[in-house]
């Protein structure tokens, strides 16, 4: 925290630096808040209170779903007046943010399903992973679905270390993960155009033109289809927006240019895509925004959670924790946003919360 203060102090626009970009709002401010609420979770007396704010939190995808129907079905804009274009945004501002956080709450919901061996508690579990996964598909979000689905596999391998893994469990959790997946993409008129445009140039780079022309209609045989497959297109563009960002680091890779102030400084450079306010990369845009160290003070924070949640035996402690990791790897394709990032930071601070009531007992023990 110190470096994002010390490069609000140096920032292109101070006032954007404390308050955030417009529609964004992720100044100092912002950045402060989640610091705080971070530290708060340690003002909680305990586990007891975690585990009922954990159901809390993990139970807002319920709300999100009943949301998501509404605006897939074209209610939603006949109620509150707000035009969606049919896309499932749920209660935030786009489908990415959504998938950001249905992958966050699905991750802890299969933990919590695959670790918990009380009826009961496993079967809450299981439901809310049905339901914040079938809103993560809605969703359309490519990023965080492919973050799930390495979590899942991570998580296979450390409970298979820790000789915990139930097989039964495993098989239920593979199949519901797959048959899911056409069902819900059947319930959407087409596929969205990023995911669609990914296709199209990795089906262009291997040379299959014919089944990559089928996406658009396109006549492979006309002379007025000049299009050039490039790996840089891929992920909606975000290939040439790292990039830009990376030029941008370079010239000031110590203090970054201010909290937010990123979409200031881009739409004066000389680039060939749209303006981008954010990195959508969250290390880049720490790293762009708030310097060199500000980023390896983020990345060494949210190692050492993750290696503090991994070596606990707790159950609580490792379903949060895998909650981290897949919030963590769908940072590298996805953006910090003031709808969501409060849910990651909870998150954090109930697990280390846990991890040091669980160190203090252990010393009592001993």
């Amino acid at each position: 925290m110190f470096f994002t203060i010390l490069s609000t102090i140096f920032a292109n626009n101070h006032n954007v630096a404390l308050y955030g970009y417009p529609n964004r709002y992720e100044g100092m401010f912002t950045l402060l808040f989640y610091c705080f609420l971070y530290l708060d979770c340690k003002l909680l007396s305990s586990d007891v209170d975690v585990k009922y704010l954990i159901k809390i939190m993990i139970s807002v995808s319920i709300i999100h779903l009943i949301v998501v129907i509404t605006q897939l079905t074209g209610i939603y804009e006949k109620i509150i007046y707000m035009y969606t274009s049919g896309n499932a945004i749920g209660l935030t501002e786009n489908c990415n943010f959504l998938g950001s956080l249905m992958c966050l709450i699905s991750a802890i919901s299969i933990s919590g399903y695959l670790l918990y061996n009380k009826q009961e508690k496993s079967y809450y579990y299981l439901f809310i992973m049905i339901v914040s996964y079938i809103t993560l598909l809605l969703a359309n979000s490519s990023g965080p679905f492919i973050s799930l689905i390495v979590t899942f596999i991570i998580l296979l391998i450390v409970l298979s270390i820790k000789k915990r893994i139930d097989v039964k469990k495993v098989v239920i959790v593979s199949i519901l993960l797959i048959t899911l997946y056409p069902i819900c993409l059947s319930k959407r008129d087409e596929i969205t155009p990023e995911i669609k445009s990914n296709i199209k140039i990795i089906l262009n780079l291997f040379n299959n033109k014919e089944e990559s022309s089928k996406l658009d209609g396109v006549d492979n045989n006309s002379d007025n289809n000049s299009y050039q497959p490039n790996v840089r297109d891929l992920g909606n563009g975000r290939i040439k927006i790292w990039k830009n960002v990376w030029s941008l680091i370079k010239e000031k890779p110590i203090l970054g240019y201010g909290p937010d102030n990123l979409g200031l400084v881009y739409e004066k450079g000389p680039y060939d895509t749209k303006n981008a306010d954010k990195a959508h990369n969250i290390y880049l845009h720490i790293f762009v925004s708030s310097g060199l160290f500000a980023v390896i003070g983020y990345v060494l924070w949210v190692g050492y959670t993750i290696y503090s949640g991994l070596k606990s035996q707790n159950n609580t402690i490792l379903i949060l924790c895998f909650g981290i990791i897949a919030y963590s790897i769908q940072g590298f394709f996805n953006i910090n946003v003031i709808e969501v990032c409060p849910y990651f930071y909870l998150t954090v601070g109930f697990m280390m919360l846990l991890v040091k009531e669980n160190k203090l007992s252990l010393g009592k023990n001993n």
